[in-house]
């Protein structure tokens, strides 16, 4: 089969084209990784303020399934002059679903489906009393306390992403008081934490304000023994777990210890 001048010079522009087509979406993909990582920091940074800073050590990203991963990822807190309280959030693995990639590089915002945190290690350290507080005196830290406000700032940052499934696989949470450096840091392992099908209630019925529902708001932690920061108190358990689907709080095999002097008491 001959092929006629016209043709063949149709088929090399044609070739030409092509090539050129996939030489740029080469250079564009290694661009996008070697940037993503520089537009997420700022991203965080702006979001918060000032307030939080992102450090990634690797960025992954599939534009087939639009799923980003961030490895070895660390949030901190930056107004530790200031501030009560200050924050280290590092991340082993963060798997992000995303509904579209191109707002992340031109309008610097990124458009959320789902968050998932592979190991997540949570640190909060208590640097002064809380002025905003009642009792402005306290120097005690209270463990429900410091996890409330780490589960107000999830959601928070949730409302603002707009994010439909958020995760906490293998969690750690260390609450570490500075201003009583003889207390001991409190530790609770094996934390896994699930809000499914997050929405936003713009409603007006209550006020000016958006309240934050999901279908299911899910944690659970095991094998804990738990010392408290005073070296006398101490709470083990097996399980534990809270289903606001199906209306569950779960212990299992709890046992709560009180040490005083060489007497030990022991609850069950």
């Amino acid at each position: 089969m001959i092929i006629s001048p016209f043709k063949r010079r149709i088929l090399r522009i044609t070739a030409y084209i092509l090539g050129s087509f996939i030489v740029l979406l080469t250079v564009f993909h290694f661009w996008f990784i070697n940037h993503a990582e520089e537009l997420l920091e700022e991203l965080v940074e702006s979001r918060s303020n000032g307030k939080l800073k992102l450090k990634v050590k690797k960025f992954r990203f599939n534009w087939f399934s639009n799923d980003m991963q961030l490895r070895n990822a660390v949030f901190y807190s930056t107004d530790t002059a200031t501030a009560a309280t200050s924050y280290r959030f590092s991340v082993e693995r963060i798997h992000v679903r995303v509904k579209e990639i191109l707002p992340l590089i031109f309008e610097k915002k990124i458009i959320f489906d789902s968050i998932n945190l592979i190991n997540p290690d949570i640190r909060v350290s208590r640097l002064r009393s809380l002025k905003d507080t009642v009792s402005s005196k306290e120097e005690n830290t209270s463990l429900p306390q410091e996890m409330g406000r780490v589960y107000k700032s999830i959601q928070d940052a949730l409302q603002v992403l707009k994010v439909n499934s958020f995760r906490i696989n293998n969690g750690k949470f260390t609450l570490i008081n500075k201003m009583a450096p003889d207390e001991l840091p409190v530790t609770i392992t094996n934390i896994q934490f699930h809000l499914d099908n997050l929405r936003i209630d713009t409603s007006t019925t209550a006020g000016s304000h958006k309240i934050l529902f999901s279908d299911n708001v899910a944690l659970q932690t095991h094998h804990q023994d738990i010392l408290f920061p005073d070296g006398r108190h101490r709470l083990s358990f097996s399980n534990f777990r809270i289903n606001i689907l199906n209306k569950m709080v779960e212990f299992d095999s709890c046992t709560v210890t009180a040490t005083r002097g060489r007497q030990r008491q022991k609850f069950i």
